[in-house]
């Protein structure tokens, strides 16, 4: 081979291989993965966990332009997705793990960009974004937004790959896992007190506890949710002399059973007024009522004259008195001091609320 022919068959080499490596230069772009974000829902330690959906979107952010040395956001290509339509539930079968003074439940929403071509290196922006909660109690991150930064670079043999993708709150750009959401619950205690030289400690007395709708924008909760229902009053009632209600209806009452569970009243029986007997030093504790619910407790009347009294503290209730009766003798109320400024018996009803957030 001479030398002419030898530098021809060299250039169509090299023309050769130059074809053959210019797709790879100019490849079409890059097809993207996934990224997972964690969805939080935290509570009080003796709340359950609310029924409740929280939903997301997923769009395109915002281009930014480049500052401070910082590589300019490109707005991100159409395709990316939500798995499962961008809705994350929560349930009462859901299982809590410790979360400092609080417990929680944790999930995971995907974004998929595996529909998303990139074309070419740069950075590329997507926004997740919370739907407002419609659910009594329940609220959403403070922070609705997150960013979903994907960074492509060239693999430095003319290919394109995802260097690193990163989410950032919206507000402030901080480095983020997912949204944390909050169920906020109250606590309400009804408690019974008698003082009084001739008050029954024994004697039953009926109180009504309502909880109101909630206020308006809000959506209702099911009448079947369950609400639980502890405190010192008797589950099995005992008629006593000083009491008028039946013990049948007394024990209907206060045995709280739900389909077979005790322990519980559903929404139905507080909404159309839950009736529960207690005693002297018993209470009735219903937990997990939504925060924006209002609620009533009432006390049948008895045969006594209702006066406001201070318990003690911020703790207030009613009282009940009645004449002493005349021609009791020394001998059966001692001293005579007694007779004279004694009191037939004083009823209390003391209601507590307490927010928990």
């Amino acid at each position: 081979m001479n030398g002419k022919k030898w530098i021809s068959a060299l250039t169509v080499c090299v023309l050769v291989l130059f074809l053959t490596a210019a797709p790879t230069a100019l490849a079409d772009g890059v097809t993207g993965g996934t990224v997972n974000l964690k969805i939080a829902l935290l509570m009080d330690q003796q709340a359950a966990v609310p029924d409740v959906t929280f939903s997301y979107t997923l769009a395109p952010g915002e281009p930014v332009p480049s500052s401070g040395g910082e590589l300019p956001i490109q707005s991100g290509p159409a395709g990316a997705t939500l798995q499962g339509s961008g809705n994350v539930t929560f349930s009462s079968g859901d299982t809590t793990v410790e979360a400092g003074a609080k417990k929680g439940v944790e999930k995971t929403l995907t974004a998929d960009f595996s529909g998303v071509t990139f074309p070419d290196t740069g950075v590329y922006r997507y926004v997740v974004t919370a739907a407002p909660s419609t659910v009594a109690g329940v609220e959403i991150d403070a922070d609705d937004k997150r960013y979903i930064d994907i960074a492509i670079e060239n693999n430095g043999s003319g290919a394109l790959q995802i260097a690193s993708t990163v989410v950032r709150r919206a507000s402030d750009s901080a480095k983020s896992e997912g949204f944390t959401n909050y169920c906020s619950t109250n606590v309400l205690t009804v408690a019974k007190q008698v003082i009084g030289n001739q008050a029954s400690k024994k004697k039953y007395f009926q109180f009504t506890v309502t909880v109101l709708p909630p206020r308006t924008g809000v959506t209702e909760i099911s009448d079947e949710t369950r609400f639980p229902v502890t405190g010192s009053f008797d589950r099995s009632v005992n008629k006593t002399s000083a009491t008028v209600y039946e013990a049948d209806v007394m024990n209907a009452a206060n045995a709280v059973t739900v389909d077979g569970e005790n322990g519980y009243v559903t929404y139905a029986q507080l909404k159309a007024g839950k009736v529960f007997y207690l005693r002297h030093g018993q209470t009735v504790v219903i937990s997990d009522i939504p925060a924006d619910y209002g609620y009533s407790v009432t006390e049948a009347p008895e045969d006594y004259t209702l006066t406001a009294v201070q318990v003690s503290g911020d703790q207030t209730g009613y009282s009940r008195s009645a004449p002493v009766p005349t021609g009791v003798t020394i001998a059966i109320v001692v001293p005579a001091l007694l007779v004279l400024g004694g009191v037939i018996g004083v009823g209390t009803i003391v209601v507590r609320r307490n927010k928990r957030s």
